[in-house]
């Protein structure tokens, strides 16, 4: 399962709340992508037919006049796509602390829309001197393109743009940048957002990709559902039931999908309340709904320990069927090496470990929601030291993996945790978990191998994507 993380949208952006509001008063999301992201591979294909929806709002951002872009070329921009341009002022021409004017329209021909640039874009390039983002150019070089990145974002800042969808590894290797409106991402980062957006506003009609095929849910719900069940193949498991499983086989599959979906659900809605109000967010819904994502992820472990445990005939009972329970590992490493070990293979104890350490952490007193001027980042700063010594070892032990951007230093050398990332990390992780259990499980049974997904990187970040009716 893929969950790329999400980026947070630019404290600068004075309309977020409008963005994410499910009334009259909502707007569109404006996306800006760049000139040289091209739409050859699938993937690339859903992210600018997404960018098509009703919600979305969609620019082409070409160049700077006389420095690569002619002024002509808008061919790139495709049917009805407003094309973005930048003219750079001689400096003493500037004013009032702009570099030149941003131009946007369909053609040159048209009466295009124009906005002051602002801020000083070759200062900030030269003062990243020391940046690696270019290694294969010169000093020079590497400081002209610099200065041609931070064009482009606040050509697409000056527009009002949500997001800058780019490849440039200078925007994406230093972003956030606060003075900029639009936030850099990436074109998997753009998929997910957009869809994220639509889905919790209420706009889209709900598709996803699941073996290749198209398969459209009629609710939120079934999307996540549909996901699940793409991301934990519980069906490849659920043979001829063995004795005493009857009453099980068809309701645990179920939970494990269902407490997933749920997950899938809460992390929707953490990115959708961290990007909505940033005058009155404090981060405290959103650590509110961590926690929806974190019982939902325990109580899918919970269920796929007990469907082991029926599915195997294994004995155990009550609280000794759980991940954490010494009495369940020992079975599985006696009865059930192949689960215990595509378990641990993806280092599934201590993964479990640290969501059990967070999902008690996070009703009780050692995390505590960031109180004050809201940032974006929003942390969650770990407190007490009944927990806290178990949570640094739990996350020093993962920190190293997909972990380390969901942990943020403070400049106290103190250690947070940040939300979006958090749930990111912790339901690709769970979900990966639980589809290496199942495929455990199912060389334990004997089961035949179920046909093996193509591309699945791919597949997954379409799956969570949203698209409109009739792609």
């Amino acid at each position: 399962m893929v969950l790329v993380p999400l980026p947070l949208l630019s404290p600068t952006n004075k309309d977020r709340s409008a963005l994410f509001s499910s009334g009259p008063s909502s707007r569109k999301l404006r996306v800006v992508f760049d000139a040289s992201l091209g739409i050859e591979d699938d993937g690339a294909q859903q992210l600018h037919a997404l960018a098509k929806h009703d919600g979305v709002e969609e620019f082409r951002y070409l160049g700077i006049l006389d420095d690569g872009f002619g002024g002509e070329d808008f061919s790139g921009c495709g049917p009805g796509v407003p094309g973005v341009w930048a003219r750079i002022d001689e400096p003493e021409a500037r004013t009032n602390g702009t570099d030149g004017v941003v131009y946007w329209g369909p053609n040159l021909t048209s009466t295009p829309g124009i906005a002051a640039l602002w801020g000083d874009a070759a200062q900030t390039a030269r003062n990243s001197a020391s940046d690696m983002s270019y290694p294969n150019l010169t000093p020079p070089e590497a400081t002209h393109q610099r200065w041609r990145d931070v064009v482009a974002l606040r050509a697409a800042s000056a527009i009002h743009g949500d997001l800058f969808v780019t490849e440039r590894p200078y925007l994406l290797l230093n972003s956030p940048f606060p003075n900029d409106e639009a936030v850099p991402c990436t074109p998997e980062q753009a998929l997910q957002f957009i869809g994220m957006y639509l889905r919790v506003t209420g706009r889209p009609t709900y598709t996803c990709w699941l073996d290749g095929g198209k398969l459209t849910a009629d609710s939120r719900w079934g999307f996540y559902t549909s996901a699940a069940r793409g991301s934990v193949n519980v069906s490849s498991v659920i043979g001829p039931p063995s004795s005493g499983t009857e009453a099980n086989a068809g309701f645990l599959p179920y939970a494990v999908i269902r407490y997933i979906s749920g997950a899938l659900w809460g992390r929707d809605d953490v990115h959708s309340v961290l990007n909505s109000s940033p005058l009155r967010n404090d981060g405290a819904a959103a650590h509110h709904l961590v926690g929806v994502v974190l019982v939902n992820l325990l109580a899918a472990c919970d269920a796929s320990a007990v469907l082991v445990n029926d599915l195997l005939t294994l004995g155990l009972k009550g609280q000794a069927v759980a991940w954490q329970s010494t009495t369940f590992t020992k079975q599985l490493k006696t009865k059930a090496p192949h689960v215990w070990q595509h378990f641990e293979s993806m280092n599934g104890s201590k993964w479990v470990e640290l969501l059990r350490l967070l999902r008690n952490t996070v009703h009780s007193v050692p995390l505590l929601p960031y109180v004050g001027a809201p940032t974006l980042s929003s942390p969650m700063a770990i407190a007490g030291q009944a927990k806290a010594a178990e949570m640094h070892k739990a996350m020093s032990e993962l920190h190293s993996t997909s972990l380390d951007h969901a942990v943020w230093e403070t400049p106290s050398h103190g250690t947070s945790l940040l939300p979006g990332p958090l749930v990111d990390v912790l339901a690709h992780e769970i979900a990966g978990i639980l589809n290496a259990v199942m495929e455990g499980l199912r060389q334990e049974l004997s089961l035949p191998s179920p046909g093996a997904a193509t591309e699945p990187d791919t597949l997954e970040t379409r799956r969570l994507a949203v698209c409109q009716s009739g792609l």
